[in-house]
């Protein structure tokens, strides 16, 4: 947890010759906004897995500058993130070349249908949607991940 960080503090730690960083997680901070992530994506470009969960000021600009800037994102968390939409996740064959799991819980204004999107191009990642559970109409099996029947995607 960060609390008592200001946004300043954060920006420094992520300023220039100081980020070699590869995990971050900067968990209920409600100080961190979106100019500190985008200086961390702007100077982490190893970043491999962050955690931003429940850091209410982050929005998709944010989003959108983690996978712009740190090309081998694994492991993206983003549970409690009210203010991130679709649009922080263009549908996009070349963008997330890297990621393999993506959490989503408690992010009411993305719909299970980008999800799906999103995993028609990239079928290998672990998406976690609103309710903390694959989104509707996909089954996890051992080394795959199905379609139920009765699951209607309309495009």
């Amino acid at each position: 947890k960060a609390h008592g960080v200001s946004d300043d503090g954060f920006r420094g730690l992520f300023s220039k010759g100081h980020c070699q960083l590869v995990s971050v997680a900067i968990t209920e901070s409600s100080e961190i906004s979106d100019m500190a992530v985008i200086c961390l994506a702007a100077n982490a470009p190893r970043l491999r897995h962050i955690n931003l969960s429940w850091c209410f000021e982050i929005h998709d600009v944010s989003v959108l500058a983690l996978f712009n800037e740190c090309r081998v994102l694994e492991k993206v968390e983003l549970i409690g993130l009210k203010n991130i939409t679709h649009d922080g996740f263009p549908i996009d064959p070349k963008r997330y070349l890297y990621l393999q799991s993506l959490n989503l819980t408690q992010c009411n204004k993305i719909q299970d249908t980008h999800l799906w999107q999103l995993f028609k191009l990239y079928p290998n990642v672990k998406m976690i949607n609103y309710f903390g559970e694959l989104p509707d109409g996909w089954q996890v099996q051992p080394d795959t991940v199905e379609l139920r029947e009765n699951f209607k995607f309309s495009e």
